[in-house]
């Protein structure tokens, strides 16, 4: 997660969004869900193309992905 983080804020996003997306939907590893969700939050207006999955994970049940990934949406929405 923290090399794709990298990767996004070198400009190259598009590169590793499917790999976060892949990440933030892991059900093994919540850990794992909850820094693809704050790498997606880092890379802000470049994380669009997750916003279904973002929202998807909105109802995850680890509080940490569902709080990051709520205020995601917000903000990428405008609603913030």
């Amino acid at each position: 997660m923290a090399a794709a983080r990298a990767v996004a804020l070198l400009g190259r996003a598009d590169e590793v969004l499917p790999v976060l997306v892949k990440e933030l939907r892991n059900k093994d590893n919540e850990v794992v869900r909850h820094y693809a969700a704050l790498a997606l939050e880092n890379i802000g207006e470049n994380a669009r193309p997750a916003i279904p999955a973002l929202q998807q994970a909105t109802k995850d049940k680890y509080d940490f992905v569902h709080r990051v990934a709520t205020r995601i949406v917000e903000t990428l929405n405008g609603s913030t």
